[in-house]
């Protein structure tokens, strides 16, 4: 289920962003957003279910300061629609801090041969342990960093949930009140549904500290499918309701002529 859910998510993002940027620009955060949420998915299958130490070797690792750039985006993009506005302030930059520490503690292991990383993924195929030991950032340990990601777009997702559950149009005439309807139900359907997400993993996380890995997706195995269920709704909800890809109706207020 994850490898499927993982690259429709994928091909949507894909998708949503070559058709969709030119009429509203927002959707290359919410694109982004999804693309990263796979990546990350595409990782998870492939250290715990797959049997290719090629495929991991490409994946684990490398991508890791992106998965702190999920919950930036998934911001841009509420605050965007919202606000009916794609462009980044200076300060908005400053989101982009964690993921760039990240980055420079993972060089080292960009660095590496590809020859030793198919060694390491080898070992995390045979002993799924290893994925306790298998650093490849020297500034945190492993652990902070499954903690970081979680606890970050945990906070980003909650914080955009907020802007967008209390947004209300000051408007007064001629509103596109069908177009409005469907995007904030679907928006309210798309964070609920991430939430759910999140505690899963939340909970695998959890569960990996305290344990090993063996332990915890043996034991989890249950919380693992649901959440795969809910990342199928995030990306089939796409499929099923296109027009929110055009985000909020603009709105005008419109006065009364004497």
């Amino acid at each position: 289920m994850f490898l499927f859910n993982s690259l429709l998510s994928l091909f949507i993002s894909i998708i949503l962003v070559i058709y969709n940027w030119k009429e509203n620009k927002n959707t290359i955060y919410l694109g982004g957003f999804l693309t990263i949420i796979s990546i990350y998915s595409l990782t998870h299958y492939f250290s715990v279910f797959g049997d290719s130490a090629f495929l991991l070797a490409i994946f684990y690792g490398h991508f890791s300061p992106f998965m702190l750039l999920a919950g930036p985006l998934l911001y841009f993009y509420a605050r965007g629609i919202i606000r009916d506005t794609y462009i980044l302030k200076p300060i908005d930059f400053l989101h982009f801090i964690p993921a760039t520490i990240i980055f420079i503690g993972n060089i080292p292991y960009y660095l590496t041969p590809f020859s030793e990383k198919l060694v390491l993924a080898q070992r995390i195929i045979d002993d799924m342990d290893q994925l306790k030991f298998a650093e490849v950032n020297f500034i945190f340990p492993i652990t902070f960093n499954y903690v970081m990601r979680i606890i970050s777009l945990m906070i980003y997702t909650l914080v955009s949930y907020y802007k967008i559950w209390k947004y209300r149009p000051k408007v007064k005439k001629s509103i596109p009140t069908q177009q409005y309807l469907l995007t904030y139900r679907w928006l309210n359907m798309f964070f609920i549904t991430l939430i759910i997400l999140l505690i899963a993993f939340g909970m695998i996380t959890a569960d990996f500290i305290e344990k090993t890995p063996k332990e915890t997706y043996s034991a989890l195995n249950l919380i693992q499918n649901l959440g795969g269920i809910m990342f199928l709704l995030l990306s089939g909800s796409l499929l099923i309701f296109p027009q929110i890809l055009y985000g909020f109706p603009a709105y005008q207020v419109v006065t009364e002529e004497p």
